[in-house]
């Protein structure tokens, strides 16, 4: 014979058993789509994309993405934090321009995750921490112009927060004069041959600066 408290206890048990695994499959469905795959980072003259291979699941809309990063401030002084790459929040394009938000010279790590509809992926992190430094210089484009006496040095394509340094010489002379400047360049000379080479240089004056230098033209 079974008392009524205890057959209440069972009633109870039974729905606490049955909400819990409720309550369970639909914290897994919630995870049941693949994260991303194939995460890398293009890092050309101080442009820093973050790339990754389209999602290879069915969803009956938009797959969007969202990606996170953690420097050194986060990681150290944030307790681990990681923050919203502003531009980057639920956006259906595979690459994420991170310019400006990786604004130091410390170790970055970066993640993104997937998202249909309600359902959310796991977060996939790049393989190995990100740092600016690493970033490839390429020789900008130079054009040189004469107008009368003037010799004009532009430059096209340059990178953010960049400096040209010219060095220009008169043909067998080695006399040399060398400037540094952020876009064209004019100088008055007399009617001679000369020979001018240049190279980027990349100073960015923020915490962990550097100093950067593309190959030479």
């Amino acid at each position: 014979r079974i008392s009524v408290s205890t057959r209440n206890f069972n009633i109870v048990h039974l729905y606490f058993i049955y909400y819990y695994f409720l309550s369970v499959s639909s914290y897994l469905d919630i995870w049941m789509l693949p994260a991303p795959k194939k995460v890398s980072m293009d890092s050309v003259d101080m442009r820093h994309t973050l790339r990754w291979r389209p999602l290879q699941a069915s969803c009956n809309t938009t797959v969007l993405y969202s990606v996170q990063y953690q420097g050194y401030f986060e990681l150290l002084l944030r307790n681990g934090s990681w923050v919203d790459a502003a531009e980057c929040q639920q956006i259906p394009e595979t690459h994420c321009d991170l310019s400006f938000d990786l604004g130091s010279d410390s170790d970055y790590n970066l993640q993104v995750r997937a998202q249909c509809g309600s359902q959310l992926s796991a977060w996939t992190r790049l393989s190995q921490p990100f740092n600016r430094r690493d970033t490839v210089m390429t020789v900008p484009e130079m054009l040189v112009t004469t107008a009368g006496d003037t010799l004009q040095v532009t430059f096209d394509k340059l990178p953010p927060l960049a400096a040209v340094s010219v060095t220009l010489w008169k043909k067998d002379d080695e006399t040399q004069v060398a400037s540094l400047f952020p876009s064209d360049f004019c100088l008055m000379s007399p009617r001679s041959a000369f020979c001018s080479s240049m190279y980027a240089l990349l100073s960015v004056y923020l915490p962990f600066t550097s100093f950067l230098l593309s190959p030479f033209l």
